[in-house]
């Protein structure tokens, strides 16, 4: 088995990494299992390059069974993405999309998209670039839909699947909360990110870091209330409580150039 893996381009420290976590495949006859599903990865589009590193990252799939998991996830998805090349983009976004049976889930959610009037280029679009979303469990993913609708967007649209993979990675709770601080402040929605909002937010983060803010009353009074007419976003700033960390030096000379 170890002697197949460097055949096909896995190094030591890559077959190390594979073997820790799925130790079961030293038990595996390389030839009889192991080599049919290295062959197919690289049937569909796999390069030599890309291989080693996805099959290292991924050792379970090496345990899936290629007749009933792995060629029937990957007949599925090429159904709909029509290509090779976009099937293996999809599967490197996602390498669990084909782990699963996807009569569970997919193709369910797959089919209400249609159902609700998505465009098969926008389906494609989804599982090429987001194929996580379309793993949600199905009665999670028709809430999804039905909010996605609900807010106006046209299923028709590209915009209609993008919304649907923003709304699956965050908890209604945030969406709710965020949701809620727009509709009390719509004006922020109109400042521009680069030279309003993070410039304001690196200024915060600086005098955090250095010290300088005391208390929240004296820092709400010398830099929210008796700027707030000027800089009404700071408001919105504040008791959105940013977390500012990762902003740094990427935008510190943006700081500068603020008006």
């Amino acid at each position: 088995m170890l002697h197949l893996l460097k055949e096909n381009g896995l190094t030591t420290s890559q077959i190390s990494q594979l073997v820790s976590i799925q130790p079961s495949l030293l038990l595996s006859d390389a030839k009889k299992t192991l080599l049919p599903k290295i062959e197919f990865f690289r049937s569909i589009g796999f390069s030599c390059s890309d291989l080693p590193r996805f099959l290292s990252s991924n050792p379970p799939l090496l345990s899936r069974s290629l007749e009933k998991r792995l060629i029937p996830c990957l007949d599925f998805l090429k159904s709909i993405l029509l290509e090779d090349e976009k099937v293996v983009s999809s599967v490197k976004r996602a390498p669990w999309v084909i782990q699963f049976d996807p009569r569970k889930n997919m193709i369910p959610n797959i089919e209400l998209l249609r159902q609700v009037g998505a465009p098969q280029s926008a389906i494609a679009f989804l599982v090429t670039n987001f194929p996580s979303s379309v793993l949600n469990k199905h009665t999670r993913f028709a809430e999804l839909v039905h909010e996605v609708k609900e807010m106006g967007f046209n299923p028709s649209k590209i915009v209609f699947v993008e919304a649907i993979h923003a709304f699956a990675k965050i908890t209604k709770s945030k969406l709710e909360s965020k949701l809620e601080l727009y509709k009390r402040n719509p004006t922020v929605i109109n400042f521009c990110l680069e030279k309003r909002i993070v410039p304001i937010c690196s200024l915060i983060q600086i005098l955090l870091a250095k010290g300088l803010v005391k208390s929240d009353l004296c820092f709400l009074d010398k830099f929210v209330i008796k700027f707030q007419d000027i800089v009404p976003e700071l408001r919105n700033v504040y008791l959105a409580k940013m977390h500012l960390s990762g902003l740094g030096n990427a935008v510190e000379e943006g700081i500068w150039n603020f008006k």
